[in-house]
């Protein structure tokens, strides 16, 4: 089905979008030029529905599992921010919600908080009220 939206397809795109913008690439905010016409493969899967890896030995191989409707934005220093959506865990075969938080530095994935299996609920506060 063509129904999906990929994590990395989205990062992808929204920071090809962002360096376009920042980079008088158009956008309507001075710098001029039109769209740059350039696209790199910057990280990740070329495959659907592709299962996250979390906490890997090897930090490089961390990556975000494919997901639809994440929450992303990018912080004052660049760095792109993924939250949650649907889509696969670490080792999943169906999609489920995420509760996860990613961080892209531009170089590599560090998968910050959340957890690692789909459908889990968020803990807000693990501390003992006693």
């Amino acid at each position: 089905m063509i129904t999906r939206n990929y994590t990395f397809l989205v990062v992808f795109l929204s920071l090809v979008l962002t360096a376009c913008f920042n980079n008088g690439g158009g956008g309507g905010g001075g710098g001029g030029g039109g769209p740059v016409n350039l696209w790199t493969w910057i990280s990740g899967s070329n495959l659907v529905e592709e299962s996250g890896v979390y906490n890997d030995a090897d930090p490089a191989n961390n990556v975000p599992g494919a997901r639809q409707g994440a929450i992303t934005w990018t912080d004052a220093n660049g760095n792109f921010w993924l939250f949650g959506g649907k889509g696969y865990d670490s080792g999943s075969v169906v999609a489920g919600w995420l509760n996860d938080l990613w961080l892209w530095d531009g170089t590599n994935w560090t998968w910050v908080s959340g957890s690692d299996t789909i459908n889990q609920s968020g803990v807000y506060n693990d501390a003992d009220p006693a």
